[in-house]
């Protein structure tokens, strides 16, 4: 009674006052964070198509842009899934973010594995004599080396984890990876949530200042930085770099009512955040080793929840959020469009192609799979078990 009392009082204190916080800019149910999402989504398509093509974004460092979309992502989901580990049980927390991750994620597995895989096969090895599908199913294997078949690619990636990349050497999806460092990230905010820490918010801080303490020394002290790779401690070195930005998402939550909803300061974090990506060399990217950029990039997860607090877009994804859809589909579907085009198209035929041939298969995702999949979110185990019981 105490702590609602008190809050009630600030709240009266700031209707008179002209200092707004961040939390009272950015509503939890009425925002702009989907539309957020959906540009994020789109960022990173836009950013693998020119990957792929070996140019760059001129504004952007070393092409970034993909990357920067992801830590926005990432930053976001801090913000947002604290409420949920705040308000929800443990098991009901995790039970709401796997009906989240998981159900798309497995149907867009399957869908690269079965569907886009064996179309881009057909399209790449077209005119070539004994190269049909029986190939792309039944791909040769290597002495010590797994198979790369796609039964193979599903069997191995079911729980998130990418442990095979390729199909037969021609097909992957490369946007998917990412969703296993997120899901470690809700489960870190429901270990905070269960031991009560959540509710101390300075404890978060520590932990959070230890994450920068030890990125940093990574970066800055010579021969350790060699140690964190795509080839050393990848795993470690990702849930480092993720669970750093998604936790400045959650102290955002956890001190919303002190910090100060600025456009001033939502442009001094973007200059910090977009001044890091040159503190590093035009050889390093940021999705493959740890950089001192990683230490300040971090500072972008503000602007893009002021964003969400402002911009006029909050209609966008309240009731049918496709961004997840676009994420989990662009990859593939831009793999399809450069197989069936060649290299040798501009690269703004082959975004816009994607982009339009992304968005059937996002509205499939969300209709036929994610939307279903959350309607089970106030499913009641212990209710489902009592009725066994008395039924029996």
């Amino acid at each position: 009674m105490e702590r609602s009392g008190i809050g009630y009082r600030r709240a009266i204190v700031r209707r008179g006052s002209p200092y707004r916080s961040l939390g009272e800019a950015l509503s939890l149910k009425d925002n702009s964070l989907n539309f957020m999402r959906l540009v994020l989504a789109i960022s990173v398509i836009v950013s693998h198509v020119y990957d792929l093509s070996r140019a760059q974004i001129a504004i952007f460092h070393n092409g970034e842009l993909g990357s920067v979309a992801v830590f926005g992502f990432f930053g976001i989901s801090g913000y947002l899934i604290a409420r949920s580990a705040e308000t929800h049980g443990t098991l009901r927390f995790l039970w709401m973010r796997a009906l989240r991750i998981f159900p798309g994620f497995w149907v867009a597995l399957l869908m690269t594995a079965f569907f886009f895989g064996p179309i881009v096969w057909l399209v790449i090895h077209r005119g070539t004599p004994h190269a049909g599908l029986g190939h792309y199913f039944s791909p040769t294997r290597h002495i010590f080396l797994p198979t790369t078949s796609p039964v193979n690619y599903v069997l191995s990636n079911w729980w998130l984890e990418m442990r095979q990349i390729w199909i037969s050497g021609t097909m992957h999806n490369g946007s998917l990876w990412t969703l296993y460092y997120e899901f470690i990230c809700y489960l870190v905010l429901a270990g905070l949530a269960l031991v009560g820490l959540l509710r101390r918010r300075l404890s978060v801080v520590v932990l959070t200042g230890g994450i920068f303490v030890a990125i940093g020394a990574i970066a800055l002290v010579p021969g350790w930085n060699s140690h964190f790779n795509v080839f050393y401690n990848w795993v470690p070195m990702n849930i480092l770099k993720f669970l750093a930005v998604f936790l400045v998402g959650t102290l955002l939550y956890l001190y919303r009512d002190s910090v100060p909803d600025s456009g001033w300061l939502a442009i001094g974090c973007s200059a910090v955040a977009y001044g890091s990506l040159w503190l590093t060399p035009s050889t390093d990217r940021l999705a493959l080793c740890i950089t001192i950029t990683q230490v300040f990039i971090p500072a972008l997860v503000y602007p893009v929840l002021w964003l969400g607090a402002h911009l006029p877009f909050r209609r966008v994804g309240t009731v049918h959020d496709y961004s997840y859809g676009v994420y989990l589909y662009g990859f593939p579907v831009q793999l399809f469009v450069i197989a069936l085009l060649d290299q040798h198209w501009p690269r703004p035929v082959v975004l816009v192609l994607t982009l339009l041939l992304t968005v059937p298969f996002a509205l499939a995702s969300w209709w036929v799979v994610e939307r279903n999949a959350l309607r089970l979110k106030s499913l009641s185990l212990r209710r489902s078990s009592a009725s066994d019981a008395e039924a029996g």
